[in-house]
């Protein structure tokens, strides 16, 4: 996704000099053809309105936020202004509605693929990277059943696939919010807020692990060579390793082979290149899982190694690692959310496409009398809690899954996935393994 450049200036006599357009400097920002515009409702944004129906995925590349349950877009700013005494009278650049924005970020023009060379070049290497590019670059054409792209002519023809991600450079590390390299979703106008269903790229960083025999268990891409998963995801109850073969990424429906696809506002359908299947080199468990005495599931968390390097696309992209401790100073009333493909009920064990829910944060005083025996409690300070809502729980995620807080936009993975009550959905909350306690573990075990 086109990243934003948002520009704060702080100083009054600035301000003034504006004559009071505090707001325009505050929400500046660059449309994909890097021109000024103002990050703003999609509701107020006339020239891109039409967008909504005409080509989603052009309208995906001026995506800057959201406002509550609304999108917000770069919309452009003025062209010419023309001031006199009394009025002032703005011309604005519509945007073309046969218009199509490449992957470069560029006006381009929807044509049959056979005529667009440089992406005809691209496929022939046969290679991963230009296949995404190709089918994030289809737009919809007069013709049904043929290919159309989204052309720019002016680009020489060449085998390379350019990434909007360029400036994050491919790393075996993980990141953290500061890099601006992670914990971004791709824009996407169907989220379903207070629903069960994500959208199709919705979280991103969602990993299914797969085994020798079948088990349901879930992780997070946190850099291009690494999942963070629990260790009870991959030793069992014996400290056995569960032979965890490989993951899949960028999976919307697990019983569908191929490519997902589901419909979109104003017709048509946003559809995935389909899941990446990645084996496994390596599972690295915490070397002190579960040798507590009393103390449940202590140190519950695992990573996995992968054999090659992960390519990222709208569909696959990395979550951050925490960068603070938001339990030291919580805000009021502040939630996380889990997804994954967990239970959706006490009569159906998993669910066939993505799913999620939100939890409200529980402290720690009360989950560990939640979770209090005759013996002590539970669970310990490397644990965090969230949930205690009737039908809403992890079960709506995968053991060893994220769970996940919406830092302005930019996800963190604040826990992972452990244990709670064995039926779902009661006014309990459950136990993740809190992972900025384990942050230099991560940091020590990632390496090429």
């Amino acid at each position: 996704m086109y990243t934003l450049l948002k520009l704060v200036f702080a100083a009054s006599s600035v301000l003034c000099v504006v004559n009071g357009q505090a707001d325009y400097f505050e929400n500046l920002c660059f449309t994909p053809m890097q021109e000024e515009g103002q990050c703003i409702s999609l509701d107020n944004c006339e020239q891109l309105k039409p967008l909504i129906t005409k080509s989603r995925e052009t309208l995906k590349q001026y995506h800057c936020g959201w406002e509550g349950k609304v999108p917000k877009v770069c919309c452009p700013s003025p062209t010419t202004t023309t001031t006199t005494t009394t009025t002032t009278t703005t011309t604005v650049a519509p945007v073309p509605l046969d218009a199509c924005v490449t992957r470069e970020g560029k006006f381009g023009s929807c044509v049959p693929l056979k005529n667009c060379t440089h992406i005809t070049k691209m496929l022939a290497t046969k290679t991963a990277q230009s296949l995404d590019y190709f089918t994030r670059s289809k737009c919809e054409g007069p013709v049904l059943g043929q290919a159309y792209v989204c052309c720019d002519s002016h680009i020489r023809p060449s085998s390379e696939v350019v990434s909007r991600d360029g400036a994050c450079s491919q790393s075996s590390l993980p990141w953290t919010p500061e890099s601006t390299c992670c914990g971004k979703e791709s824009f996407s106008g169907n989220k379903v807020f207070g629903g069960n269903e994500t959208a199709i790229d919705q979280y991103p960083w969602l990993a299914v692990l797969e085994y020798t025999r079948k088990q349901l268990c879930g992780g997070s891409l946190i850099s291009n060579k690494y999942v963070l998963t629990a260790a009870h995801c991959v030793l069992n109850k014996s400290n056995k390793p569960r032979g965890v073969v490989s993951v899949l990424l960028g999976e919307y429906n697990i019983t569908n082979n191929g490519s997902d696809c589901t419909p979109v506002e104003g017709g048509g359908e946003d559809c995935t290149p389909g899941a990446v299947r990645v084996p496994v080199e390596a599972a690295i468990p915490h070397p002190e899982y579960n040798t507590q005495k009393i103390v449940q599931y202590a140190n519950d968390i695992a990573l996995l190694r992968l054999k090659e390097m992960v390519t990222f696309n709208d569909f696959i992209r990395p979550i951050c690692l925490p960068s603070s401790d938001i339990t030291k100073a919580p805000p009021v009333g502040f939630q996380f959310f889990v997804a994954g493909w967990g239970a959706v009920s006490e009569i159906q064990p998993s669910s066939d496409v993505k799913m999620y829910t939100n939890l409200p944060y529980v402290t720690h005083e009360t989950c560990r009398t939640a979770f209090r025996t005759l013996q002590g409690s539970l669970i310990w300070d490397r644990q965090i809690c969230a949930g205690g809502e009737a039908n809403k729980d992890s079960c709506k995620g995968d053991s060893g899954g994220p769970l996940m807080y919406d830092n302005d936009s930019i996800h963190e993975v604040v826990g992972v996935v452990s244990f709670g009550l064995l039926q779902c959905g009661l006014e309990k909350p459950s136990v993740y393994t809190k992972v900025i306690e384990y942050v230099p573990w991560i940091m020590d075990n990632t390496k090429i």
